[in-house]
């Protein structure tokens, strides 16, 4: 088996890895292994898409370290089932982005934004002022989305506001839709992920919906491991 260790602490990883008899390679691994928190899952997920990961938590704020030979077996032995995790991307101005927690449209300051958001091209609101919008999957819903609206969901996709002017209830709609958001008024930038970020301006039009691939979690069998942190 082919492995590829994602982590800003990855010694550990690697030298249990080879103790055990797998390949650690950079290109085309069978399994990737994020060893840090969120970020480092997230990251892994661009640089590896569609890669089947197993995330393990930092041992400075987890025992996970401990566990790491007995994880690394399992792994080897196959004693796993793989989850997939829905994506979204986002288009615009010829630019394709894609995300596995959200995509965050957010304003520069010192303006608001003034914008509208159209759900399968249905107008969802009038125009809107504000911070911006969140458009999370369920996986991202218990990050950015759950700070903004305190709740979190496990089917469809999720539409938040950010810091408007009126209380605006946040969204969930059917995985298959569209969500189109028009800026009207002011300038920011679009990121999936907190990753890298794209410059926006008035009159511009970003579409986001569901990606057509999946992102694939490796879960243990026998294991009720927290494995983001």
């Amino acid at each position: 088996m082919k492995v590829a260790v994602v982590s800003y602490y990855p010694k550990a990883i690697v030298r249990e890895c080879k103790k055990q008899g797998l390949k650690i390679v950079k290109k085309n691994p069978d399994v990737v292994i994020a060893f840090g928190g969120e970020g480092t899952f997230l990251y892994s997920e661009q640089i590896y898409p569609g890669i089947p990961k197993f995330l393990i938590g930092h041992p400075r704020l987890s025992k996970n370290y401990e566990k790491i030979p007995k994880y690394i077996k399992k792994i080897k032995n196959k004693q796993y089932k793989i989850e997939k995790a829905m994506k979204l991307e986002v288009k615009f101005k010829n630019k394709k982005m894609i995300g596995i927690n959200d995509v965050n449209i957010h304003y520069r300051p010192p303006c608001a934004l003034r914008f509208n958001v159209f759900i399968n091209n249905k107008k969802i609101n009038r125009e809107i002022i504000g911070d911006g919008v969140v458009v999370s999957t369920p996986y991202g819903s218990s990050a950015y989305f759950h700070s903004i609206t305190r709740r979190k969901f496990s089917k469809g996709i999720g539409v938040s506001f950010n810091n408007t002017m009126r209380l605006i209830k946040p969204v969930i709609t059917k995985e298959n839709s569209v969500i189109k958001v028009k800026i009207l008024r002011g300038e920011g930038t679009v990121s999936c992920d907190n990753r890298k970020s794209v410059t926006f301006n008035k009159g511009d039009l970003i579409i986001i919906k569901k990606h057509s691939r999946t992102a694939k979690i490796l879960r243990l069998k026998s294991e009720k491991l927290k494995v983001m942190l």
